[in-house]
Order: structure tokens, then sequence, then C-alpha cells
């Protein structure tokens, strides 16, 4: 029988990335909208995990995060639907700014966290946690212990327990970990986004009530100012095998790179009112399929490729109810993506992204980890 997931347990589900030496951003194309991309294909990745994260029991409460409220675009004669947006900011704000959009370490969604855990539906097969990260400036701890370290290196201490010991201890792994760049829809101040594969919700369960896997969640507490985790499962995910020869490949100062998209889809589509593709019984989610299979006849010869796509079950940290789907598409290099928002008949599809999404945010990120099909960044 399932144990109950109670509120001091949940603290410890947050998952965390694991850490990594911080990168300044090298590349930051000039680009107005992110690029989504589908290919046609349908062979399913296995994908693997990431960390995840918690707080002391003995020292944080957790609270309930209340869901961030966004204000739908109105459609009028006079107003054309304007880019998907997001409430994060465009520059990476201090410590002691608010708002946020995710949550400290601290306040997990309880209700919805254990409703996924204990879900009577549950077939037993892995799941997939989806972390962003932004790091404190200087590590705080619960238990107010003094330290010189950065958020950055305090997460690395628990990330590193992580890799090493507990995950296998529980049969979890890392699957993708990146350096974020830069965010082009939205800005989210991200410094790091990861997934982890759990090898089921009760291994995930078991996992979080070990006492050494709580001792060491609380140096996570300390490293990380604001997070959004999202539990999810992995969808069939289009793939097709990588091209030998991209027409532009990674260089010495061009590295891959890779987009993490999150989604929160219309109920229907809303384009300018002067739209002729406009369809007023599509929903926001054929509309972001038009557009992706639009992009993917132009992604394809640039050698871009889906990674991995997972749809959201719950909200562990962050505002719920508000993302529906996550995807992660890899680009051989910056260049590749400059070409492909270059191309006119990818533009000329952009109007049924904006038209099927309620908000999003796009995050360029430089993969050093990555399961799913072995491109990484490398940076030196």
């Amino acid at each position: 029988m399932r144990k109950m997931i109670t509120a001091v347990t949940v603290m410890a589900l947050v998952l965390a990335a694991c850490g990594g030496d911080d990168t300044e951003n090298a590349i930051e194309p000039d680009a107005s909208e992110a690029a989504e991309v589908e290919e046609t294909a349908t062979t399913t990745v296995t994908p693997t995990t990431v960390t995840p994260t918690t707080v002391t029991p003995t020292t944080v409460t957790p609270t309930t995060v209340t869901p961030t409220t966004v204000t739908p675009t109105t459609v009028t004669p006079e107003a054309a639907v304007e880019e998907p947006s997001s409430p994060f900011t465009t520059i990476r704000p201090a410590d002691d700014e608010i708002p946020r959009f995710g949550a400290e370490m601290g306040e997990a969604n309880t209700a919805e966290i254990s409703a996924f855990l204990q879900d009577p539906n549950d077939n037993g097969g892995p799941f997939y946690m989806i972390n962003m990260i932004r790091y404190r400036d200087q590590a705080e701890y619960p238990d107010g212990r003094e330290t010189d370290l950065t958020g950055e290196e305090a997460d690395a201490i628990y990330g590193s327990f992580m890799g090493e010991t507990m995950l296998p201890r529980y049969g979890h792994e890392v699957v993708y970990i990146a350096e974020v760049e830069q965010d082009l829809i939205g800005g989210s101040a991200w410094d790091q986004v990861a997934v982890v594969k759990y090898a089921s919700r009760a291994a995930f369960a078991e996992m979080s009530q070990d006492p050494e896997f709580q001792e060491m969640s609380i140096h996570k507490a300390a490293g990380v100012l604001d997070t959004v985790v999202l539990a999810t499962t992995l969808l069939e995910t289009p793939q097709l095998p990588p091209l030998e020869d991209p027409p532009f490949p990674a260089t010495d100062g061009d590295t891959v790179m890779a987009f993490m998209h999150v989604f929160d889809y219309r109920e229907t589509a809303e384009y300018q009112p002067d739209d002729e593709d406009a369809d007023p019984n599509r929903s926001g989610s054929e509309a972001v399929a038009q557009y992706s299979a639009n992009a993917g006849t132009v992604a394809q010869p640039l050698g871009v490729q889906p990674a991995a796509w997972f749809t959201v079950e719950a909200t562990v940290f962050g505002p719920v109810d508000v993302w529906d789907e996550v995807r992660i598409n890899l680009f051989p290099s910056h260049a590749a993506f400059e070409a492909l928002t270059a191309d006119p008949t990818w533009q000329a599809g952009t109007h049924h992204r904006t038209a099927g999404l309620e908000q999003t945010f796009a995050i360029m990120n430089q993969p050093v980890v990555n399961a799913f099909n072995g491109m990484v960044a490398d940076l030196g």
C-alpha cells in the first residue's frame, strides 16, 4: 500500500538540477521570437532524469503557492492579437526584487504533488520532473549557519550528492542539464534548466523518505531562490536521424544550443481580425500544431531536432493550472537558429503560434547533459 504523502514529505520532492559551472552568455541572437520545431516522424524517445530538490523538513514549513493570474488578450476588430507573453522580467532582478514567477524552496503545492503521486490511474511507469532554477547570489541556509558559498555552489553540493548517491540508489537518472543563455520570449532570469527521470512515482516517494536525502536537501534550499518544478509524462516525440552534414554545424565559436519551450494553450485560438487563416473552431493546441508543421519544413533541412516533449501533469513548485506542455528542441548551432528565424516560410507560420498560446516562455540554453540524442554544447 502506498504511503500517504505528508506536507513535510512534499518538501523533499523538489527536483534540483545538478550543479554546474557558471558560464557567461556567449551568444545572444537578435531574434524577437523563439523557434518551435516539429518534425513529422513519430519515434518515441526514451529519456532519463534530473535531480530532486528538498528543504529540510524541520526547518521550512511548506505553503501553497498562489497561482499567477494572467489576463488573456482580447481580440477586437480594432486590436490585433499580440505575441504570447509571460510574467517574467526581461532583466535578471536582484535577489530582493519581487515579484517572482516561480516559488521559493518551501512553497510546495502539497495538494498537487500528493494527488499526482497517488493517482489511482498510475501505471507504475517512469515520469519526468522539469526544473527551472534561479540561484541566490549568496547561499542562505535555513538553519542560519554562516557561509561564503554562492547559491550555485550550495546547490552543486546537493547536485553532486544526488547524481552520485541518491538517484542511482533508487533507480532514477539525470536526463538533461543545461545552462541558460538567454530568454527570447518573456525573459525569466533562470540560471539552469534540468530534467530528471524517475523510475516510478512510488520510487520517488520512497526516496523522499530517505533520511540522507532529507538531510542533504538543505543545500538545495540554501542555494535556490526561485524555481518552477513540473511533474510530467513523456509525449511521443517526433525524431529524425541527425543530419551528417548540417548547413550550419557547430564550430569553435558557435556551439550546440537548445530551446526549452513551456506552453499555456488557449482553449480557442485567437487570430488577428483580418487573418485569412482564422478558424473559430480551432483550439490553441491545434493552432500551435499548424505552426509546428510549417516550421518543420524549414527546420529539418537545417538539422534541428526535437529532443523530448512532455505533458504537464502537476506543478510541484510555481503557479498551478498554468502550463500544459514543455518541449526541448536542439539546434546544431546558433547560426542554424538564426537561419530558421530569418526564413520567410517560418515567419509566415508564426501567427498560428501567436493565436494558440495564452502565454509562453522560451529559454535558449546550452545542454551539458543530454540523454535524449547526445547533442551537447562544447563549452570548453
